[in-house]
């Protein structure tokens, strides 16, 4: 369950809050999260994974807690792109405010064993978070090629990749590292 090589994973999930039972406001968020896993040769795995979110509390953004709003970028999704930075942003102080709408798709990681605890990856990570359903467009979405290491470890896998935001707007820096623990998916 840790190293996938084969096999494919698909899930939904659906939170209710409700102030009926206590909650201090109330929201929908479902969630569809794709994973497929494919051997490719004695030493190589190809890996896809993708996740649509949506999430709304009946009014805007701002009705929905910012913990339970949807994000993209850090060492999972969009890798190109520091945590959470991949959005609707506060104009006033650039920080990251989430949305209401996320696609995200890790295209293809090819993961590579190379020698005995050693592995390097490449990937391509697709998507996007939106401030409404309505803002989603293909031309919206943000592109981060990148490359990776994999050191298999007694209490773990240790990664560390790069991933390389190619069109950079305003502000962004033209990539991020990430250190991590585990497969990304």
């Amino acid at each position: 369950p840790f190293s996938p090589s084969t096999g494919w994973l698909a899930s939904v999930t659906n939170e209710y809050a409700l102030e009926y039972f206590g909650s201090t406001s109330q929201f929908f968020k479902t969630r569809l999260n794709f994973r497929y896993f494919y051997p490719w040769g004695k030493n190589t795995v190809l890996a896809t994974n993708a996740e649509i979110g949506w999430v709304d509390a009946g009014g805007g953004l701002n009705d929905i807690p910012l913990s339970e709003r949807l994000y993209a970028g850090g060492p999972n999704a969009l890798r190109g792109f520091p945590y959470r930075s991949v959005g609707p942003v506060d104009e006033d102080d650039n920080t990251p405010l989430g949305g209401r709408a996320k696609l995200t798709w890790n295209v293809l990681e090819v993961r590579q064993h190379l020698w005995r605890w050693f592995s390097v990856v490449g990937f391509y990570d697709v998507g996007n978070i939106f401030e409404q359903t309505d803002d989603f467009k293909l031309g919206n979405l943000r592109y981060t090629p990148g490359l990776g290491i994999r050191i298999a470890s007694p209490i773990g896998l240790f990664r560390v990749d790069y991933g390389f935001n190619p069109f950079p707007r305003d502000g962004e820096d033209p990539g991020a590292f990430h250190i991590s623990i585990g497969h990304a998916f």
